[in-house]
């Protein structure tokens, strides 16, 4: 019954507005592209970056948020690069993990993490591909409960703004949504009848920078503990301390707030499992056109990001919160309508987020993308209980970005690129683009191991980097 409204509702309200959209930007050409590329990177981590910012300092932050952008835009390349020098199938056989060559009669593997895994060899290439699904499986386990944890502190916080201010929902927000909306519509076969999350998500993201960069010009005048400290850059008496700049003294102090920073920015940009399928339908298929959607998107990103974090920290500085609109905007009505935006586009995410689990557990348990339908409704219903109850446990973004961030998102963005293209390109080509791609794949993995023992040892013992500007609402639990 939830479903049929929910079809109706779809094609009266939101089929026009996708088809006039799609007429516009069609997909397989660069403006098509750049907006897939976009709307597959931006999302719900922009609530966190200036959380990121505030553990190292306006320069330092922004200088590693742009460095991530450009090493995203480098582990892309290289996943570029081995495409080209994906290995011809040897039997003629037609099927969807293979697609035409244009130069010869022979099919190549089509480019996935999947089949970049079996060609790296054929003794272990199976035990890496196989690593590799658990890892995608284990990072849509865990973006599910990061949007979870992130709708659900939102619309708590928007509960209490508009209409009760002593009562805490978070527990019935979650418990509700995930069963009312999210499960039946992630029992669906097919994601088709949600494409407009697409739209909406990026719409939503864009919107939150903007409220984050308008604000800053609302509200950065409020007083801080430094009364020498000034934000408002047209102001005569701006002014920022060192220590709004550099928030270190010392080399440890910096380490510490890098193992903070770094799982926040890495979750961020991780988006290169996303952009195979976007080359894969890009028209006049070339590395020279990808790279063109790359860098533009890239641009657009970095730009929407630095809005977000570097004025979301300037308008709060030491007091910035780990969910960024769970600051004390003085219960702006832009701000809350964000909120709920930002949610719904959440929300209605999740269903396709457990479309992509369920299919990555059947093909390593079942060998198959589809399941019979009593698997189908019963491995839903674990799923979204599973992780419907690790949300009610986990309510601070921040932790859930963190550990994703130094776990399986650096692992597959950063790390298993530069395995691909070590593997499969030979080792005569682009010598300097492979000592680098080991350099930095090392780098990441030993970045993210520290920041994962640091995260553990801070949950075990808390340091006092609480959140000093939260919206002023006297309840135990989120806000406590």
């Amino acid at each position: 019954m939830f479903q049929f409204f929910f079809f109706f509702f779809y094609k009266k309200k939101f089929k026009g507005a996708v088809l006039f959209f799609q007429s516009k930007v069609k997909e397989g050409s660069i403006k098509g592209s750049i907006f897939n590329m976009i709307l597959s990177t931006v999302g719900g981590g922009m609530l966190s970056l200036a959380f990121g910012v505030r553990q190292v300092g306006l320069i330092p932050g922004l200088i590693l948020l742009t460095l991530s952008c450009w090493l995203s835009y480098f582990t892309n390349d290289l996943l570029l690069i081995t495409c080209e020098y994906m290995p011809y199938d040897p039997t003629p056989v037609d099927d969807e993990n293979t697609v035409n060559d244009e130069n010869t009669a022979h099919r190549k593997r089509r480019p996935t993490y999947w089949n970049f895994s079996l060609a790296c060899s054929p003794s272990w290439g199976r035990h890496l591909a196989n690593f590799t699904q658990v890892l995608l499986l284990v990072q849509n386990f865990g973006s599910f409960i990061s949007y979870e944890v992130a709708f659900g502190g939102l619309l708590d916080l928007v509960w209490k703004v508009v209409i009760d201010d002593k009562t805490d929902i978070y527990a019935w927000v979650v418990l509700v949504i995930t069963w009312v909306i999210i499960f039946p519509l992630s029992l669906l076969n097919s994601m088709s009848a949600l494409q407009f999350t697409s739209l909406l998500g990026i719409t939503c993201s864009i919107y939150l920078g903007c409220v984050i960069f308008g604000e800053y010009f609302h509200l950065c005048d409020q007083p801080t503990g430094d009364p020498s400290i000034r934000t408002c850059i047209w102001r005569k008496d701006f002014h920022l301390d060192s220590t709004v700049l550099f928030k270190f003294d010392s080399a440890w102090q910096f380490t510490q707030g890098f193992l903070i920073c770094f799982p926040l920015f890495a979750f961020a940009y991780t988006a290169q499992q996303y952009m195979l399928p976007i080359y894969f339908e890009l028209t006049n298929q070339s590395r020279k056109r990808m790279l063109k959607v790359l860098q533009r998107s890239s641009y657009i990103i970095l730009f929407i990001y630095i809005c977000a974090a570097g004025f979301g920290y300037l308008t709060f500085l030491d007091g910035v919160c780990g969910n960024i609109l769970l600051n004390n905007y003085h219960k702006d009505w832009a701000v809350v309508i964000a909120a709920i935006t930002i949610s719904i586009s959440m929300i209605f995410a999740q269903p396709i987020t457990t479309y992509a689990w369920r299919m990555n557990f059947a093909e390593i348990i079942y060998n198959k993308k589809t399941l019979e339908r009593k698997k189908h409704v019963i491995i839903t219903i674990l799923f979204t209980f599973v992780t419907m109850a690790l949300s009610l446990l986990l309510t601070d973004i921040e932790i859930v970005f963190g550990l994703l961030g130094a776990t399986t998102f650096p692992a597959i963005g950063f790390v298993l690129p530069a395995i691909f293209f070590v593997s499969i390109v030979p080792a005569d080509k682009f010598p300097h683009r492979r000592r680098f791609a080991i350099v930095q794949a090392v780098f990441v993995t030993i970045a993210s191991l520290a920041s994962l023992v640091y995260q553990v040892y801070t949950m075990i013992y808390p340091t006092n980097d609480s959140c000093d500007s939260r919206q002023q609402i006297e309840t135990p639990n989120l806000f406590g």
